[in-house]
């Protein structure tokens, strides 16, 4: 079972109809809450437009294909364009330690 807490003291299950949910729960592993998820058969995205919470230039490795990234207003001369399979919608609190 699967367990989802916003503050790592108060734990509750994950609703069986969300999942199955994939991967380890590791320590400090966390998901992020959505209200909904839009699937996208083609598009997207220039990721040289966009920096991740640092502000740091967005880096995908292995084992992260998820995040967190916002607009930096920049004009690259180069671009890195990469393919959109869905868009999330965050809703409070955004996101949860799970377990």
């Amino acid at each position: 079972m699967v367990e989802r807490s916003v503050d790592g003291v108060v734990w509750s299950p994950i609703s069986t109809a969300i999942g199955p949910v994939t991967g380890r729960a590791q320590k400090g592993a966390y998901a992020f809450v959505l209200s909904a998820l839009t699937e996208y058969a083609t598009g997207a995205v220039d990721l040289s437009q966009y920096i991740d919470e640092f502000g740091d230039p967005i880096r995908f490795r292995l084992g992260a294909s998820t995040v967190l990234a916002r607009s930096c207003g920049a004009s690259a001369l180069s671009t890195k364009m990469r393919r959109v399979l869905a868009v999330g919608r965050l809703v409070r609190p955004y996101a949860v330690w799970v377990r």
